[in-house]
């Protein structure tokens, strides 16, 4: 297994509690925040999220969307 790092084309430098809102979704879904994709925020806050998301997918080798995440675990609704 080989890990690879792409798509930094949207990462951007922030302050501390600097945040923006924007109209047109960037990024893959499945790695974005709830908070995101309701509100159209981003915070630092979001790579924490991501980098769950992902670690939870090379531990497990299951996606968030995955029927081993059932009830109050899943990101489904």
């Amino acid at each position: 297994m080989a890990a690879h790092v792409a798509n930094f084309g949207i990462a951007k430098f922030f302050t501390k509690d600097q945040r923006i809102s924007i109209t047109k979704t960037l990024g893959t879904t499945r790695y974005m925040t709830p908070e995101y994709g309701s509100t159209g925020l981003v915070s630092t806050m979001a790579d924490v999220y991501s980098f769950g998301i992902m670690l939870m997918e090379t531990l497990t080798k299951k996606k968030p969307t995955d029927d081993m995440l059932v009830e109050e675990f899943t990101m489904r609704k």
